[in-house]
């Protein structure tokens, strides 16, 4: 969930993995947003086009840097102007009895009267493809647009490849494991592909194209000491060929044991190609991780 900007009126963007979208009007200056998806569907990805266009429109209308960041529990107080807070817990209640705020949409499942539904199903597919949607609520101009759009294509390939939550491909792939899938496989992230310091290097222009404001990179905070800047991605990659896995783990040289961890579904599939799985007679069975 996100406060974009405080008056008198609560605007709410939902993601979900409904079946219909729609953008039925934009959201005026002076209005607190509350964005609010269920786990997995894709609300980090809200609050970073919300924190960018924040970031653009500030520069627009001569405002300062906006304050954000995740916050574990919000209260009413916290939702100031020219703050973004992303968080897992927001009390309604207390929200619009302590402020008098008019609540334009129901708690309900269908949500009647939200300003726009983001689809999962398109994200997955390609995160930049909700940009337009999103730029239509903020009135955002062409260059604002386009500088979003550029700007999530290559923080989703940060997303995927740099860090220590990045995806479990790249992941066996800085240890020396076997490839998860074959590399023509369209669900493969490719990220040995790119150089991870140039990709760092867009994202911070897209960031900030109208300011000088230092790159943070998502993926890679440790401890807030500079080690998010460009060039974090190459340290982190380091770290995981040198043995660290996720989260800063130990990784025990069990290629088949992490991809169970964090790939189940594949796991089947995994052991019987590259011959972990000694009885053969396992391995003519259809995957049992895998409904027909």
């Amino acid at each position: 969930m996100i406060g974009l900007v405080l008056f008198k009126v609560i605007v709410f963007v939902w993601a979900s993995k409904a079946k219909a979208t729609y953008v039925n009007q934009y959201i005026p200056g002076k209005t607190l947003v509350i964005e609010y998806g269920q786990p997995r569907t894709a609300t980090t990805l809200q609050y970073t086009i919300a924190k960018h266009m924040a970031l653009l429109k500030n520069h627009e209308l001569g405002i300062q840097t906006p304050s954000f960041g995740f916050k574990s529990r919000i209260h009413f107080t916290d939702l100031k102007v020219n703050n973004i807070w992303k968080t897992h817990r927001l009390e309604f209640s207390s929200l619009v009895n302590q402020t008098n705020i008019s609540v334009l949409l129901l708690t309900t499942t269908h949500l009647f009267g939200a300003a726009y539904i983001q689809l999962m199903e398109e994200v997955e597919q390609d995160p930049t493809s909700v940009v337009d949607d999103y730029a239509k609520l903020f009135n955002l101009s062409f260059v604002q647009t386009e500088l979003t759009r550029t700007y999530i294509r290559f923080w989703d390939l940060l997303r995927l490849c740099c860090g220590t939550q990045q995806s479990i491909s790249h992941r066996l792939y800085l240890h020396g494991c076997p490839p998860l899938r074959p590399w023509f496989s369209v669900r493969s992230p490719h990220c040995e592909i790119y150089n991870l310091t140039a990709v760092e290097e867009i994202a911070y222009f897209a960031e900030n194209a109208f300011g000088d404001r230092p790159f943070v990179n998502p993926f890679t905070i440790e401890d807030h000491r500079g080690d998010e800047r460009i060039g974090s991605c190459a340290k982190v990659e380091k770290k995981i060929i040198d043995g660290i896995d996720f989260n800063g783990r130990r990784f025990n040289n069990d290629c088949p044991g992490l991809v169970k961890k964090w790939a189940s579904r594949e796991y089947h599939d995994y052991i019987c190609r590259y011959g972990y799985e000694k009885n053969t007679t396992d391995c003519t069975l259809s995957n049992p991780n895998v409904k027909n």
